[in-house]
């Protein structure tokens, strides 16, 4: 590739960085979502390029509509259901999503190009999930072989102008930052992690390259249909106390209808003892009612 100089004026001239969600992701950009296994990655950005899709607003946040190129290596036979499980809460039919469900192994930059050239050309968002299951027969912790990966990525940001968006995990020791080599976490524009603490979930960004980080976030898993949704929590941080396990019940059933065991499921951090006898203590104050099986919250 030819270099090119370019003068000051025409450094300055250059377009701006251009949101896709709303101080969040930006249009050509490089993202990463991470965190613990099982706390709901997948469902976020499920819940994030639905929203891009239908041009709905995110937890509030204006988006900008375009297509989507969904990168599904794991967990694919789930993906209808959480679809179906979405249009049913957001009362949608979601379209503008292309989904690629083979076993992709090691990331190929050029299959995916011709994928998005024939199906899905100029794509708004590329979510990939995850960066383990496209990068197979690579060492996590090799600079010199996530350097190839992230290369990959760069190419497709590069060539679509999409907001390029990878889920990733934490480490089995290292828990508050993405797993593997170091040359991961300068290379990308956005920095996202998803956390939980007393049963409450929290988006929190690490990074933010030419813009200044969001203000953390607060969501719960809904159920919907036959599976879960993400839902904005009504759920206010204090500096003050710590959440106690009532608060932690109250407001993850707010606002559903729930069995026993989908409401105890959802606050994995509270001992079956605890929801069991904190369940009794709602529903002995009138808080929590029972009906054909089913627990909601009374205001």
């Amino acid at each position: 590739m030819a270099l090119r100089l370019i003068t000051t004026e025409e450094l300055i001239a250059m377009p701006q960085p251009e949101w896709l969600v709303d101080d969040t992701i930006q249009l050509s950009s490089l993202g990463m979502l991470y965190s613990e296994s099982g706390l709901g990655k997948t469902f976020v950005m499920l819940d994030i390029a639905c929203h891009v899709a239908m041009g709905k607003p995110w937890m509030g946040k204006p988006v900008k509509q375009g297509k989507v190129l969904f990168i599904a290596a794991e967990g694919q036979t789930g993906l209808g259901k959480r679809i179906l499980a979405w249009n049913a809460a957001h009362n949608e039919r979601v379209s503008g999503i292309h989904w690629l469900v083979n076993d992709v192994g090691k990331l190929n930059h050029f299959e995916i190009k011709s994928a998005i050239a024939s199906v899905v050309p100029n794509p708004a968002l590329v979510v990939i999930d995850t960066l383990n299951r496209t990068s197979v027969g690579m060492d996590e912790n090799s600079a010199k072989d996530m350097g190839e990966y992230l290369d990959t990525l760069e190419q497709l940001r590069v060539e679509t102008g999409a907001a390029v968006v990878v889920i990733h995990h934490t480490g089995h020791i290292e828990s508050t930052r993405p797993r593997g080599s170091s040359t991961i976490m300068p290379t990308m524009d956005t920095l996202i992690n998803l956390s939980q603490k007393d049963g409450i979930l929290r988006l929190s960004c690490d990074k933010q390259k030419d813009a200044e980080k969001f203000q953390p976030m607060y969501i719960r898993l809904q159920h919907s249909e036959d599976s879960l949704v993400v839902m904005p929590s009504q759920y206010k941080p204090s500096l003050e106390k710590k959440v106690t396990a009532k608060e932690q019940m109250v407001t993850v059933i707010n606002g559903q209808s729930l069995t026993a065991g989908q409401w105890q499921k959802l606050v994995p951090s509270i001992s079956e003892r605890q929801f069991f006898r904190v369940k009794s203590e709602l529903e002995a104050s009138g808080m929590v009612v029972e009906a054909d099986g089913k627990f909601h919250f009374v205001p």
